[in-house]
């Protein structure tokens, strides 16, 4: 590649990480690769294995930087040593021996070395914090005796650094936050010694959050940064907010949207939540009332990776058979899959609307059984009254002898729709796709879905009187300033009257020009559709409903449909 170009380095890596992605304990990291065992004979396996592979790619290793079988190697800028990892010794004499700064510049590049190494330093944003408010953009440079002390203070204390142990996956893990006012942080700790540290400060609108949404957001926080350790595994998290425990077991829709947010977050991580009380939490507190300087990072970088990654990388057949299959006996993507398919669960409405007014009720129920469904239509009636009719689809709920037994009881003429022909009540479908589209643009918007569909019935309708005055002989009464007098009760059917007069006519002069289809007889040979196909039966009787006939099919199972759909 030419020198210079921004993905150079990206490319040499990936060369590197391809030549040795069959090595296992080996990590080449651009021109230095580093081996590691946990015995001498490993060991030298794995140093002939690297020779043989660089010698067949091509590459040439320089012998006077090689540093063969040590138990204490300086990489990264890092010493690695049984013990753990920690800061190498020159670059601890780049802090220890650096002047006091005289400029901005000066003092950017000590906390660019410094910054290196704040994973070793629970306190290293309070300890920095005076200087880096020299750094901020309207801040003159004044170096006075307390920034001074504040720059000796971090020298000491990185010279003082911890040892942070390796992660070992067979050891339990322990998750220790905490949240303040302006920060977050946590550090992740194995056998009570720490394997990393992290910190955040808070955005402006983050810090006006309330305390248990912060406590929330700072186990998101840890869990997001420690992803590669604890996503995977279970882990323990220690909290000293204790209503974080019973927040955690609550419905999911009895908790604040944010609060839901963030923990959709965390269903990716197992986790337990444990309560320990403020004064042993040393470590998360400080770190949360010292936190790193954060700033907005936009993800469409990542988004866009992620993308020509997913485009890239095609799965062979077998992969694919397989996904398929084991996806198949997932009994959680199943039920995921169902969801998708038949919605959530108790998220099911019945829409109920007025043929003359179009007056619309929309009853949520929990379960979609006929005795469900009964009840909602008896809290919509004993406002309004029974109705002398009721079109409805074929779902089981209608389709039941307790619903027959309802209608017949109360004095009500079902009429159900033909099964396919949605045209036959149509009136219902146009306002399934209106109520629909209102109800998504209202969760969207944030607003009440309770006002949306009040202004609804409160709306004229091309022409024509509002559904509520039409069935009330009034507007009602909404959050849209309106004068008293339009409240009145006035009942003025005339355009209702002029246009179902005018509908009639149309509905005339289309009967003149157009031809009935042929009425069926009992036993007569047809084809009828079913399941987008059309298929062979006998008409077995005349329906009750306008133009519907029951067809017995070859294996002799009866269908009802609608003329439209018989021919012969």
């Amino acid at each position: 590649m030419l020198f210079g170009l921004k993905s150079d380095p990206e490319v040499h890596q990936k060369v590197i990480d391809n030549i040795f992605e069959d090595c296992p304990d080996i990590d080449p990291y651009f021109d230095d690769i580093m081996v590691y065992s946990k015995n001498m004979t490993d060991h030298y396996e794995k140093l002939k294995k690297v020779f043989q592979i660089a010698r067949e790619s091509g590459l040439k290793l320089n012998k006077d930087k090689a540093k063969i079988a040590v138990s204490e190697l300086q990489y990264l800028s890092y010493t690695i040593s049984p013990d753990g990892v920690s800061p190498d010794t020159k670059k601890m004499s780049a802090i220890t021996d650096f002047p006091v700064p005289t400029s901005k510049q000066d003092l950017m590049r000590f906390l660019g070395i410094a910054t290196y190494l704040m994973k070793f330093v629970p306190k290293f944003s309070q300890e920095t914090s005076i200087l880096r408010d020299l750094l901020k953009k309207d801040a003159n440079w004044l170096w006075d005796s307390h920034h001074n002390e504040a720059f000796l203070r971090v020298k000491d204390l990185l010279q003082s650094t911890t040892v942070l142990k390796f992660f070992d996956k067979d050891k339990p893990i322990i998750l220790s936050v905490d949240a303040s006012s302006f920060g977050i942080g946590g550090v992740l700790l194995q056998k009570g010694q720490p394997v990393a540290y992290t910190s955040a400060t808070l955005s402006e609108g983050q810090s006006r959050y309330f305390q248990i949404e912060k406590e929330l957001l700072a186990i998101v926080h840890a869990c997001e940064h420690f992803h590669y350790y604890v996503f995977g595994q279970h882990v323990e998290i220690e909290t000293d907010h204790k209503p974080l425990l019973g927040l955690i077991h609550k419905p999911f829709e009895n908790i604040s949207p944010r609060l839901q947010r963030l923990l959709l977050r965390l269903q990716r991580y197992s986790f337990k939540l444990i309560h320990v009380p403020g004064e042993y939490l040393a470590v998360a507190d400080a770190l949360s009332r010292a936190p790193l300087p954060t700033h907005p990072v936009s993800t469409s970088d990542i988004d866009n990776a992620q993308l020509m990654i997913s485009l890239l990388v095609q799965a062979s057949k077998s992969k694919l058979d397989e996904i398929f299959l084991e996806t198949k006996n997932d009994i959680e993507l199943q039920s995921v899959a169902n969801y998708i398919e038949n919605g959530w669960p108790e998220m099911t409405y019945l829409l109920i609307v007025g043929y003359f007014s179009k007056y619309i009720e929309l009853q949520h129920l929990h379960y979609t059984t006929a005795s469900s469904v009964i009840n909602a239509l008896k809290t919509c009636f004993d406002r309004f009254g029974i109705p002398e009719e009721i079109v409805a689809d074929n779902g089981p709920p209608f389709d039941s002898k307790e619903f027959i037994e309802f209608c017949t009881n109360w004095d009500i003429f079902f009429n159900p729709s033909s099964p396919g022909f949605s045209r036959s009540n149509g009136q219902v479908e146009r306002c399934v796709q209106t109520v629909k589209s209102s109800l998504v643009k209202a969760a969207q918007d944030k607003n009440d879905a309770h006002l949306v569909l009040m202004e609804y019935r409160n709306t004229p309708m091309g022409g024509l009187p509002s559904p509520a005055e039409i069935l009330m002989g009034r507007r009602i009464r909404t959050l849209i300033p309106t004068l008293p007098s339009q409240f009145d009760p006035h009942y003025d059917c005339s355009a209702m009257q002029e246009r179902l007069c005018f509908r009639q006519q149309r509905q005339h002069k289309y009967d003149l020009h157009s031809r009935p289809l042929k009425p069926l007889q009992e036993n007569q040979e047809v084809m009828f559709h079913l399941n987008n196909q059309w298929c062979k039966g006998k008409v077995s009787r005349v329906g009750h409903q306008p133009r519907s006939y029951i067809i017995k099919s070859e294996n002799g199972i009866e269908y009802r449909r609608n003329r439209f759909y018989i021919s012969f």
